[in-house]
């Protein structure tokens, strides 16, 4: 079964889903809603729920479970809390959009601070991705002593070239 083979009908047979908490409830075979807690497990801060024996990101099964449709582009989680499945929480962005609401660096990170890395000569530079004119460009913001001010210097313009991402 391919991810698009799923249906919005089957899904809701399979789960109830609250948009107004996020929260999807298992249904027994005869339909109703279970007790048994959150079902899925969470893996990179996502919940994951199995129907008909694949696992599927929850906050696009919410997608599909109020629009009846996949979503076309990325989803992004507008307070950055990758388990807030709220429909409210979720909006279709480009993948660049998407990346400009990142709200921690990726564990493959040495410093460990989002738009920070360590030079050749130990300094520490600061770098952010936006978008100028339509195209995605990456912008040097400068080498520094510790990463505390390079990751201070990132969030500056974070806050200035990213409207709509909050921090």
């Amino acid at each position: 079964m391919a991810i698009h083979d799923l249906t919005a009908e089957q899904l809701q047979s399979a789960y109830s889903y609250d948009p107004s908490t996020g929260v999807f409830t298992r249904r027994d075979k005869a339909g109703r809603v279970g007790k048994d807690g959150l079902p899925g497990t969470v893996f990179d801060g996502y919940r994951r729920l199995s129907v008909n024996g694949r696992y599927y990101k929850a906050h696009r099964l919410a997608w599909l479970y109020v629009h009846g449709c996949w979503p076309t582009r990325p989803l992004d989680h507008i307070n950055g809390n990758k388990d807030d499945n709220r429909i409210a929480n979720l909006r279709e962005v480009s993948v660049l959009i998407n990346n400009e609401n990142l709200r921690n660096a990726k564990q493959s990170s040495a410093v460990g601070l989002l738009g920070v890395s360590r030079t050749s000569s130990g300094k520490y530079s600061a770098t952010i991705r936006t978008h100028l004119a339509g195209h995605q460009v990456q912008l040097y913001l400068g080498a520094y002593d510790s990463p505390e001010v390079a990751h201070s210097v990132y969030l500056d313009a974070k806050r200035k070239l990213h409207s709509g991402c909050s921090i």
